[in-house]
């Protein structure tokens, strides 16, 4: 077995899917995504110098972290919405693709009936 899968290891260990449903934890997906492109950042800025083909994993983690956020949004959001009206946004297609355009209509109708501001 890999070690890095090893739970006898004193830093910890990793749990994938820890809920049983990979769309609950969304949110957590994301922060993570997040937390590792502000870390190749952070890495990038006290480099001597750099190439540009090195921002690209950078680009890619941001990207996947706001792709995981609005999704997070639109998955909670739809069970908040089948609380409070009869609208209940389908999410079950939610992680079929990664087109972040086809979530904003859904975000949209999640913040007009929450009464929030939609300043997109």
């Amino acid at each position: 077995m890999h070690h890095f899968f090893e739970s006898n290891r004193s830093h910890g260990n990793v749990v994938f899917n820890f809920y049983g449903r990979a769309i609950n934890d969304l949110s957590a997906f994301a922060a993570s995504y997040h937390e590792a492109g502000k870390t190749l950042v952070s890495k990038m800025e006290s480099a001597a110098g750099y190439r540009d083909y090195e921002g690209y994993p950078i680009l890619f983690l941001y990207r996947h972290a706001l792709e995981l956020y609005l999704k997070a949004i639109v998955c909670r959001g739809a069970q908040l919405l089948g609380l409070i009206s009869d609208e209940k946004p389908n999410t079950e297609k939610l992680l079929t693709s990664h087109k972040l355009t086809r979530l904003l209509p859904t975000i949209e109708a999640i913040f007009r009936a929450l009464e929030w501001e939609w300043g997109f």
